[in-house]
C-alpha cells in the first residue's frame, strides 16, 4: 500500500511508513489476535497532507502549536512562539520536546537564543495550509507586532521577515515600508538580486494604496530605488530597467519633482547611450 500511493517519491515512503509505524506503536492490540487480522486494520494515510497531519495530532496540543510556528516561518526561536501561544512554560516545554520526538521539528540553535526548524519545507507547508485565510492574517499580524516590541533588532536586522508578516497579515503600508528597508539593506551589501525582489514586493504592496499624491511619491522612491540593481544585474541596455526609470518619470512629471526627475532621466539617457552603443 505505501509503494502505491508513495508514487516513488521518497519523503511520503518516509510520511507514510512513519504514520503506519505509529499506529502499530500506540494501538493497544490484542496479543492473541492474528497478525494477518492486526495488518488488515492498519490504515495507510490516502495523502502526503494526511500523514504529515496524523503525526502532528498525535502530540497534545501539537497542532495548536505547530500552526503558531508554521505561521512564524520554517525556522522560529522559542522566545517568540512563548509570546504568541498563551500557554504555560511548562507545557510549551512539553509538547516542543514531544514534537522534536516526533521528529517534526528539531534544534537548529542555542545561541543567542533557542531555535527549532521544520524537519521539511513540505511538512511546515502542511501545517500552515492547515490553518483558516483569517486566523493565519489575525496570527502574522500578532507575530509582526510580537517581534516590532519584543525583538526590535529584527527591523535592523531583518527588515524582509517583518516585511512579510505585515504583508501576509494585510498591513499594506508598513508592508512598504520595511520592504523597501530589506531592499536598502540588501543594496547595501551588494546583493542585488536580493534587493530587486524586494523593491518589486514593496511596489506590489503600494498597488493596494489609494491613488493619491502620497502614493506617488512612494512610488517614485521605489522606482528609482529599483533601477540601480536592475542596471548591476540587467544593465542599463535592458528594457525592464528602461520601463522603471520611464515609469519614474512619468510620475515625476505629474508630481513636478525635479530632484527625482533629473535621476530618472540620467537612467534613461543611460539606456539611450548603452542601447546605441549595443547597436553598434
Amino acid at each position: 500500500q505505501i509503494i502505491e500511493k508513495a508514487d516513488g517519491l521518497p519523503l511520503f515512503i518516509e510520511e507514510l511508513t512513519n504514520s503506519v509505524l505509529s499506529s502499530m506503536r500506540n494501538r493497544s492490540v490484542d496479543q492473541a489476535a492474528a497478525p494477518d487480522v492486526q495488518a488488515a486494520e492498519l490504515k495507510v494515510p490516502d495523502t502526503l497532507y494526511d500523514a504529515l497531519m496524523e503525526r502532528v495530532d498525535r502530540v497534545p496540543q501539537g497542532r495548536r502549536l505547530a500552526q503558531t510556528a508554521a505561521v512564524i516561518g520554517r525556522e522560529f526561536s522559542y522566545e517568540t512562539l512563548s509570546f504568541a501561544l498563551p500557554i504555560g512554560e511548562s507545557d510549551l516545554r512539553v509538547t516542543l520536546a514531544r514534537l522534536e520526538d516526533a521528529d517534526i521539528i528539531y534544534r537548529v540553535g542555542l545561541s543567542p537564543q533557542v531555535l527549532f526548524a521544520f524537519k521539511h519545507a513540505l511538512l511546515r507547508d502542511a501545517i500552515y495550509s492547515s490553518l483558516l485565510r483569517s486566523s493565519r492574517r489575525q496570527m502574522h499580524a500578532d507575530i509582526a507586532a510580537i517581534l516590532e516590541v519584543h525583538a526590535p533588532e529584527v527591523a535592523e536586522t531583518q527588515p524582509e521577515l517583518l516585511a512579510h508578516h505585515h504583508s501576509e497579515s494585510g498591513n499594506h503600508g508598513r508592508a512598504v515600508d520595511f520592504w523597501y528597508q530589506a531592499g536598502q539593506r540588501a543594496l547595501a551589501q551588494s546583493a542585488n538580486v536580493e534587493a530587486i525582489a524586494h523593491f518589486r514586493k514593496a511596489l506590489a504592496g503600494l498597488a493596494s494604496w489609494p491613488d493619491t499624491r502620497d502614493r506617488a511619491s512612494r512610488e517614485i522612491q521605489l522606482q528609482l530605488a529599483l533601477g540601480i540593481p536592475l542596471i548591476a544585474v540587467r544593465g542599463y541596455a535592458a528594457e525592464e530597467t528602461r520601463e522603471v526609470f520611464a515609469r519614474a518619470r512619468a510620475l515625476c512629471l505629474q508630481r513636478n519633482s525635479p530632484a527625482e526627475y533629473f535621476q530618472a532621466l540620467y537612467g534613461l539617457w543611460g539606456h539611450s547611450w548603452m542601447g546605441g552603443k549595443n547597436d553598434e
